[in-house]
């Protein structure tokens, strides 16, 4: 008698076969059932479409790897967070009020510094940091591990939560998604953000806070601030402004303009970090340099963004 794997295996040869599929035996303890021609190859097809789409996606993978790697963006991590929900909810809720930005920026500045070095003690937070304000470095030190958002070992290295940031992603936020589609991920530079950290005066580095905050509302595939950031029709975006954006980063609108001005100061590598540019009727199109965050994976268009903040020239304001 033929065991089960031998007969799954001549399955397909007998239901193509009209003849055979009314003359055969089925083994004992074997249960078929029958579809119909047509919905069988409609099963397969599905089947065919979802391997070439995962074949496709694998190999854009690689060359946006690749090139990314050819074009000096260094190394990255993966920041998790969810669409259209503010970023950190639990540091928020954790940390005063008043330490909240700056707390921000020290997260994600340490995660970046692990990431590109490897191993970090809490000895070694005033150059992770730049500050020889001890207190300050316990204070962050403490409000991070309150939140969850970093641990200590029994040897005194620092982990990170790998809940919000990790350098493997494909497997667990597969996971993520059977628990809840909102979650998504972005590729962050590590060498780009300790850059901009040691670079701006150390009074203002809370400002890089709002780079952060607004992530949840970025365009996966434009870099562009928007309400529907999974949108792949530009043409359809819906784009926020600098109201919308004082909002998530919990400024006074009427303040706008301040944030406007110190935000589009920012460079990286004599590029600005931030564009603003006007669309229609006074819409403003505001896009993130994709050298600090970029989850898409078309090289192309990559690269479009990057040419629009070569040619990019700044109104100053002043």
């Amino acid at each position: 008698m033929p065991n089960n794997d031998d007969f799954i295996n001549d399955i397909d040869n007998i239901i193509s076969n009209t003849e055979s599929s009314m003359n055969f035996e089925v083994p004992e303890g074997c249960n078929i059932t029958f579809i119909p021609q047509e919905e069988y190859e409609a099963k397969l097809q599905n089947k065919k479409n979802q391997s070439d789409a995962l074949i496709e996606k694998n190999k854009k993978t690689n060359t946006m790897r690749e090139y990314l790697q050819d074009n000096e963006f260094g190394r990255y991590f993966h920041m998790i967070y969810k669409y259209n929900q503010p970023m950190f909810e639990k540091l928020r809720k954790t940390v005063p009020k008043s330490k909240v930005k700056i707390t921000m920026v020290r997260f994600t500045t340490l995660v970046a510094y692990i990431s590109l070095y490897g191993k970090v003690k809490k000895s070694m937070l005033t150059e992770v940091w730049a500050t020889e304000n001890r207190n300050g470095i316990n204070e962050t030190y403490k409000f991070l591990l309150e939140c969850g958002f970093i641990e200590e070992t029994e040897d005194g290295f620092i982990t990170i939560n790998e809940n919000i940031a990790r350098e493997k992603i494909k497997d667990y936020i597969k996971e993520l998604h059977k628990e809840d589609k909102s979650y998504t991920y972005t590729r962050v530079f590590c060498e780009s953000i300790l850059k901009l950290y040691k670079e701006i005066e150390s009074r203002k580095r809370q400002q890089l806070s709002n780079l952060y905050a607004i992530l949840p509302y970025i365009n996966f595939k434009y870099n562009r601030l928007c309400k529907n950031p999974t949108e792949t029709d530009k043409h359809k975006l819906e784009y926020l402004g600098w109201s919308d954006l004082c909002e998530i980063c919990g400024y006074d609108k009427s303040n706008f303009h301040k944030l406007r001005k110190d935000l589009m100061k920012l460079k990286i590598n004599g590029q600005y970090i931030l564009m603003d540019t006007i669309r229609g009727e006074n819409i403003n199109v505001i896009i993130v340099n994709p050298h600090i965050y970029y989850a898409g994976d078309n090289v192309n268009e990559l690269k479009a963004i990057i040419d629009l903040f070569d040619d990019f020239e700044i109104y100053s304001g002043k």
